[in-house]
């Protein structure tokens, strides 16, 4: 579940949830239709603070879109 900003509500990461996912963003509808991006890392940048999960959104949304 992700909680979309500016009011968007919680997106399920659901399958008929998600638009679409590349390498650089992932991008996802609400069930308003609003489209909401996420943008990855790119390689080398930082990553979550120590402690957080280690995993990435990618890893979390295994589906074929």
């Amino acid at each position: 579940m992700i909680d979309a900003p500016g009011g968007g509500g919680k997106i399920p990461l659901l399958p008929e949830y998600v638009e679409s996912i590349t390498d650089r963003e992932i991008v996802m509808r609400n069930y308003a239709g609003e489209v909401y991006r996420y943008p990855l890392p790119r390689e080398g940048e930082a990553r979550a603070p120590a402690g957080c999960a280690e995993q990435g959104l990618r890893e979390l949304v295994l589906l074929d879109v």
